[in-house]
């Protein structure tokens, strides 16, 4: 596969379903608040810096059923959505996170 460029907004899909659409347990999932990523372009390496925004967790056990959630980020902290209700998470954003619940992972690209 052979990118010419990446977006500005980076989309990850966390394969979370096994063939029979039962969730696969993944209790230590972590991912990085920053993601750095490195494409080449004839010689040239280009590496695009991306800062995770947001993500998505699925609650349940099957893709057919379960509850969706959201982690936004907003300045200098993390707010989690579920349904009306907000809250203030108390972590730094800076952190790498550990969310088995996650489902799909927003970065917004910093720099290229």
């Amino acid at each position: 596969m052979e990118f010419i460029k990446l977006p500005s907004i980076l989309v990850i899909y966390l394969a979370k379903f096994d063939n029979y659409q039962r969730k696969i347990n993944n209790s230590n999932l972590r991912f990085p608040s920053h993601l750095s990523v490195s494409i080449m372009r004839g010689d040239s390496e280009i590496t695009y810096e991306y800062e995770l925004n947001s993500w998505i967790d699925h609650i349940g056990s099957n893709i057919s059923s379960g509850h969706y959630t959201a982690v936004v980020r907003k300045e200098a902290q993390w707010i989690y959505c579920d349904d009306e209700k907000l809250s203030r998470m108390r972590q730094d954003p800076r952190a790498d996170h550990n969310d088995p619940s996650a489902y799909l992972l927003f970065y917004s690209l910093v720099t290229h």
